[in-house]
């Protein structure tokens, strides 16, 4: 139970910190909003930069298996090259 108030601090806080919360009061009231455009906001933002990254890790991946697989071709035709060809047979 107390790791459940403790984690409801913890992401209260960081709604405040995002902006997504905040309190305002007046003489008699006070309130509690939730800048729910900001969420949206910042959620897309979130969504965009997250999109880009993963594309940018595709293509690095890619990049990096296209070397590897060049590398295995490499030492193949190494390989084929360094091994003792047997000589022709003569008749």
């Amino acid at each position: 139970m107390r790791w459940a108030a403790v984690a409801a601090v913890v992401v209260v806080a960081l709604m405040i910190l995002a902006g997504w919360l905040y309190f305002r009061s007046t003489d008699t009231t006070g309130e509690v909003i939730l800048d729910k455009q900001e969420m949206r906001e910042d959620t897309q933002e979130a969504i965009d930069k997250s999109k880009e990254l993963v594309e940018e890790a595709a293509e690095g991946a890619k990049g990096l298996s296209e070397k590897a697989q060049r590398a295995v071709s490499d030492d193949a035709e190494s390989e084929q090259n360094d091994s003792p060809k047997e000589p022709a047979a003569t008749p």
